[in-house]
């Protein structure tokens, strides 16, 4: 066997074990964490003691203001893309609309940080593992969460 043909298969082998290994660790990494705990917030939320939980739920309705910023924020979205998509480009009116976007996120996150602040000077230490593990999850779940709740009312 030439030298080139001894490259390409060690290479080839090499490369073959380093896909093998990334594919293995990514599916026993995804069997590991599906049953590590519980899998939706309503899971993580129905491990506090009742009245945690109403306070759980009436302090994050009333910090999240569901109704206008959720529609504020998809208004945003659709104006963004009205925008983007005319036949005419106007840079300064999308970027207008994405800093909106950006500020409406930010106010968002604001108040839901205020929110965990208030729920943490009420909470035992065991219960802000609870609550740690609710803002864990990434920030799609949780408002999703929040909009199928009030869609839910």
């Amino acid at each position: 066997m030439t030298s080139r043909i001894k490259t390409v298969l060690i290479t080839s082998l090499i490369l073959n074990i380093l896909l093998l290994g990334i594919t293995l660790g990514a599916v026993s990494h995804h069997f590991l964490w599906r049953h590590a705990g519980p899998h939706s917030i309503p899971d993580v939320i129905a491990q506090l003691p009742e009245n945690k939980r109403k306070l759980f739920e009436d302090t994050m309705r009333g910090a999240w203001h569901i109704d206008t910023m959720h529609t504020q924020m998809m208004d945003a979205k659709q104006e963004a893309s009205r925008v983007l998509t005319a036949d005419s480009f106007n840079e300064e009116a999308y970027l207008t609309q994405i800093q909106h976007m950006n500020d409406l996120h930010n106010r968002i996150k604001r108040r839901l940080a205020e929110a965990v602040t208030e729920l943490s000077k009420q909470f035992t230490p065991q219960e802000r593992v609870v609550l740690a593990e609710v803002f864990s999850r990434p920030f799609s779940e949780l408002s999703s969460h929040h909009v199928s709740e009030a869609d839910s009312k």
